[in-house]
């Protein structure tokens, strides 16, 4: 019989009070933003960059006494995007050179986890432990809870409570110039954050920047053969040139080529989102609560306008499987035995120019490991516990599993489980 230790003991069994939250708004765009130190931002924070328009906003990914940041809340994106005390970066200007060139209806939104020296394995979803490779490295992966990736993942699910996720901004490599096995790694972590956010690669493109070129000093020009091998293993990804943007030393760029950079780094995103003002605008009524006992019954009710036609039906999707559609105003679907697990319920209205709007929200749903009840009286393994997410079956403070060697056993949850080979 396997055996496993828990040093999580503060598990919630029962679900915990429904949150009630709102539906996802799809005018609000959001950009995962991860790296090493170009992407936190080496560059001088000077008196032009402290002016943003409010339409681009930025999620704190730690409390900052010294910006008044808060995890998980949004702010007006002033630098620094990153850490509480890096500089300039190119999530700057990207985002506020989306905001110039998008309608005024449309807001922006970037999360950056970075660390700075590190390699991609820090990145990695379950091994990362093993690229504490230096002590400030350590020092800036235990802020992120240990896991930088855990942590993106959980700043991302808050995110999709307000918006949408469009795409995925990278500047990493230095550390790695030279790996030709680089691209897959890099790969590996993007379709992690695919599966975990419930993401469609096809419609999330993925941007990877080159390193500062050796005409201007970089010391890590060579690994950008490399970078150029992204999109043969990448399906919908894009290398962002850094091609005469100037340096502050041979590692980073200077404030002006973060901006510049940034800049190609939008103009390129600018080119592959569509934006149709024809579309329907859908707003999810029910369900109202993210929690819920399986096998839940949800109705699942919307609203949906057009500016120009009429809404010939709205489809009701899991994910991307297809539960049912209604054809007239009211327009609901009733969805039942849901399973326990996170879903993502997603509404789409087509009017009669086949145009097409949509809105999702995240719902957790609290069930049985395994989809099968224990027996009382009877034994129950500590480690079984309910599925639904962190903050509904059970409740962990950490992002990932922090424990060593790494578990082989429910290793996409928080809770921290050891193997244990005692008898």
């Amino acid at each position: 019989m396997k055996k496993y230790i828990l040093y999580i003991i503060n598990l919630l069994f029962a679900v915990l009070t429904a949150i009630s939250m709102s539906a996802q708004d799809p005018n609000f765009h959001i950009y995962l933003c991860f790296g090493q130190s170009n992407m936190e931002g080496q560059g001088t924070i000077e008196s032009q960059d402290e002016t943003v328009n409010s339409r681009f906003q930025m999620m704190s990914a730690l409390d900052c006494s010294n910006l008044g940041h808060q995890y998980g809340q949004w702010y007006s994106a002033i630098p620094p995007l990153a850490r509480c005390y890096n500089g300039l970066g190119p999530a700057d200007y990207f985002g506020r050179t989306m905001v110039e060139n998008l309608p005024e209806n449309i807001t922006v939104g970037v999360i950056n986890v970075s660390v700075g020296g590190c390699d991609i394995g820090l990145f990695d979803k379950v091994n990362y432990a093993n690229y504490y490779t230096a002590d400030y490295i350590e020092s800036a992966a235990m802020e992120y809870g240990g896991s930088p990736y855990a942590r993106l993942v959980e700043l991302a699910q808050l995110a999709q409570q307000d918006g949408v996720i469009k795409g995925i901004l990278f500047h990493q490599g230095e550390t790695n110039t030279g790996q030709a096995d680089w691209p897959n790694k890099v790969k590996a972590v993007y379709d992690n954050l695919i599966s975990d956010l419930n993401l469609d690669p096809t419609q999330t493109p993925f941007l990877a920047g080159e390193m500062l070129y050796a005409d201007q000093g970089g010391a890590c020009a060579s690994h950008n053969a490399i970078v150029a091998n992204i999109p043969n293993v990448l399906p919908n990804s894009y290398v962002i040139s850094a091609e005469g943007l100037p340096g502050q030393d041979e590692y980073h760029f200077n404030s002006a080529g973060y901006r510049t950079l940034g800049e190609r780094y939008a103009q390129q995103m600018l080119q592959l989102i569509e934006i149709n003002t024809d579309a329907p605008t859908v707003t999810i009524e029910e369900p109202s609560t993210t929690t819920f006992n399986a096998p839940a019954s949800i109705t699942i009710s919307a609203t949906a306008t057009d500016p120009n036609g009429t809404i010939q039906r709205v489809e009701f999707y899991n994910g991307t499987t297809k539960l049912g559609e209604s054809t007239s105003s009211p327009y609901t679907y009733s969805w039942n035995n849901v399973p326990g697990g996170t879903h993502t319920i997603r509404v789409v209205a087509t009017d009669n120019d086949n145009n097409e709007g949509d809105n999702s929200i995240i719902i957790n749903v609290q069930g049985s490991y395994a989809g099968t009840l224990h027996a009382i009286p009877g034994t129950i393994e500590f480690e079984e516990f309910d599925v639904g997410g962190n903050g509904v079956a059970y409740f962990d403070e950490d992002a990932g599993t922090n424990v060593s060697p790494d578990p082989n056993f429910r290793s996409d949850e928080d809770v921290d489980i050891e193997n244990c080979d005692d008898d």
